[in-house]
């Protein structure tokens, strides 16, 4: 049980990094593993890992029924903690499907959970994520009240990355309110965490960001110029 719950855990992270067959490989071991010690929990997490890596290969339907199988042994076991992580991960497969009305109808019983839960770090990301859909969806309201509940969570999580995240997505919606001051004080907020935590991939992302902020700004002020000119 330990060998596989090790291997789980190493497969979470190589998921995280790059989903590609290594990590299917090792988490499809820790999870045949984890049944041959009858850990029930164990095996709800590799499924859901499995299914996300599924999932990212485009096999979304597979991927969403697999979720949907694990969610049910969840709560067959009553354990609300991986409850909750398996529906976050399902609303993400969800969007990912450009199923909006399955997100609409998942939203509140994956937050639900994972309050429930106490599963802060995920809940906060989740939170962020949904603000990111909210704010392409231009509810602004519902983008500000997800980010509130989000940045009460950020000192209790305590990860670097995590609070980038959530300035990232502040910084988004400051800049679809037009305050492009402020976006650019929340990205530079996120990417100096990032660098902060080392992650080169999220640099990248929050560069470019400001980049793209910094585009549109002088988009904006040529706009003007050429009609005053006018």
């Amino acid at each position: 049980r330990e060998t596989a719950a090790a291997r789980l855990a190493l497969g979470s992270v190589l998921f995280r990094i790059a989903s590609n067959e290594e990590t299917r490989q090792v988490l499809e071991t820790a999870l045949a593993g984890l049944r041959a010690a009858g850990d029930e929990r164990g095996q709800i997490t590799a499924r859901i890992l499995l299914a996300m890596q599924a999932g990212k290969r485009g096999e979304l339907k597979a991927a969403i029924h697999s979720a949907d199988a694990a969610i049910s042994d969840a709560r067959r076991i009553d354990d609300r903690w991986t409850e909750g992580f398996a529906l976050s991960q399902r609303l993400t497969l969800l969007n990912w499907a450009d199923d909006e009305t399955g997100v609409e109808a998942a939203i509140e019983p994956a937050l639900t959970a994972l309050r429930d839960s106490g599963n802060r770090q995920i809940l906060m990301s989740t939170l962020g994520n949904l603000a990111i859909v909210a704010i392409e969806r231009v509810d602004l309201e519902r983008a500000e009240a997800y980010l509130v509940e989000a940045e009460g969570l950020a000192p209790r999580v305590g990860s670097q990355l995590a609070s980038a995240s959530i300035d990232r997505a502040r910084g988004y919606l400051e800049q679809t309110r037009g305050d492009h001051d402020l976006a650019r004080e929340r990205y530079t907020s996120a990417l100096e965490k990032a660098r902060r935590a080392g992650v080169a991939a999220s640099r990248g992302t929050y560069l470019s960001d400001l980049a793209w902020l910094e585009l549109g700004t002088a988009d904006a002020v040529e706009a003007v110029e050429d009609e005053a000119s006018a």
